[in-house]
């Protein structure tokens, strides 16, 4: 008689327990082999041929491959640290569009690494990005009729007209060949590297 409750300490941090399959996921990075050394270009051509396997359309395939290119250039093994892969992305000149589509296309290839090869791959969360506050700069289609009527050759309007409907850059058009024509789309080359043109 008399005698209280008998009372339990709870471990600090115990009423904010993760929930069980997030301990579970932790666990195993914890207990996961340091990554190896991985090289990247056999990675690349072996997730590239998956996606041919899987049917992915030629355009995606080659959006893919121009704008990784220069990342299995610059690390010819695959870095396994968060911050080298995010400082490499913004350090790409381009827009931050362009740039945030570079970020995805290289989550999803260390995503696949990841799963494929079993072993531990960073967190590629995406990067602090300037946003793009230019203002849009366009023409009119009274700009475009005087453009066009100003043209003297075919030649000049084919120019005109590829130049408005693609967004294509000046250095990028004259890169165009005849052997890099398909049926709606082209690989161009200019000041931001290899890119799809549609």
């Amino acid at each position: 008689a008399g005698q209280g409750r008998a009372t339990t300490s709870a471990a600090p941090g115990a009423g904010t327990r993760a929930p069980e399959g997030q301990q579970l996921r932790l666990a195993m990075r914890r207990l996961a082999p340091p990554a190896p050394s991985l090289p990247t270009a056999p990675l690349f051509e072996e997730f590239i041929e998956r996606k041919r396997r899987a049917r992915r359309h030629e355009t995606t395939i080659a959006t893919l491959i121009s704008q990784l290119k220069p990342f299995l250039a610059d690390f010819p093994e695959l870095p396994m640290d968060r911050k080298t892969v995010l400082d490499w992305v913004t350090s790409r000149p381009g827009s931050p569009r362009y740039l945030r589509n570079i970020h995805e296309a290289l989550r999803n290839f260390y995503r696949w690494v990841g799963r494929e090869h079993s072993v531990a791959i960073p967190q590629i969360d995406r990067p602090d990005l300037p946003k793009n506050t230019a203002r849009a700069r366009y023409l009119t289609q009274e700009d475009m009729a005087k453009i066009l009527h100003a043209c003297q050759t075919p030649t000049e309007r084919a120019v005109v007209i590829t130049l408005a409907q693609t967004t294509a850059r000046r250095g990028e058009l004259v890169s165009i060949t005849q052997e890099g024509l398909k049926d709606h789309w082209t690989i161009v080359n200019g000041k931001m590297g290899e890119r799809v043109l549609y």
